[in-house]
């Protein structure tokens, strides 16, 4: 053989040499990648299992929760309504009257109570006593 020949083939056997380390280098990166794969896989469905009752559950609650949120704005509306259907000046005006009616009132009974002559009361009620004395002993009730 040539010179030209084994120089042509030592050049072969060097890029192949070359093609082999980098054909390993590929598979071993095709290694890793499909480990981090099955790694994040496995991770995936670990948390898929475990979190996913959790956020049924909390998916659940929210609806429930949006169903009250519901209910509570339906109640307020119709409280605001109310309210506003209300005669709250006539309402406040017809307490004030009541308030007024109430001290006048109060002030005719105290000065009635005050007009009471003690004195006369007590007499009166113990001339009734001396009446009905004798009364309560033909009775038999002494």
């Amino acid at each position: 053989m040539s010179e030209e020949a084994n120089a042509a083939l030592a050049e072969m056997r060097r890029q192949s040499d070359a093609q082999n380390k980098m054909m390993k280098r590929l598979v071993n990166i095709n290694i890793v990648t499909c480990l981090v794969c099955a790694c994040i896989l496995i991770i995936t469905s670990f948390a898929a299992l475990t979190l996913g009752p959790r956020i049924h559950k909390l998916v659940t609650q929210a609806q429930g929760l949006t169903t009250q949120l519901e209910l509570v704005m339906q109640d307020l509306q119709t409280v605001s309504r109310e309210l506003s259907d209300a005669d709250l000046d006539g309402m406040l005006r017809n307490v004030d009257e009541l308030v007024k009616q109430s001290q006048s009132g109060i002030s005719t009974a105290m000065e009635k109570v005050g007009a009471i002559d003690i004195q006369s009361l007590n007499n009166a009620i113990a001339d009734l006593n001396r009446i009905i004395k004798p009364l309560a002993g033909l009775f038999g009730k002494d």
